[in-house]
């Protein structure tokens, strides 16, 4: 579990790291097959042109709590999923 998420005002990079692992880990476990993009395209695209349907995000979301410790809220804004600086940006934000 990361608790320095934040450094200098800029999200740390292990923290983009364990999300894009965490998004691997999920697709796999969700359609039973690698992830083809590179970490790059990961991290620069949108979840929504990686072509995650719901049962992957279902899975991605369980991974991301595990591995950062943190809840999603009830009303967490549909925009939070639309990449891998979102999602990080809500995790610093919850560990803050």
């Amino acid at each position: 579990m990361f608790h320095q998420v934040v450094k200098d005002g800029e999200i740390d990079r292990s923290t983009v790291a364990s999300i894009v692992h965490c998004l691997r880990r999920a697709y796999r476990q969700a359609l039973g097959r690698s992830l083809s993009a590179t970490d790059e395209e990961i991290e620069r695209g949108t979840l929504r042109d990686l072509g995650m349907d719901s049962s992957v995000t279902l899975v991605f979301l369980v991974e991301v709590e595990n591995e950062f410790g943190v809840e999603w809220r009830d009303d967490t804004a549909v925009e939070t999923l639309r990449s891998v600086a979102s999602v990080a940006e809500y995790i610093a934000n919850e560990l803050r």
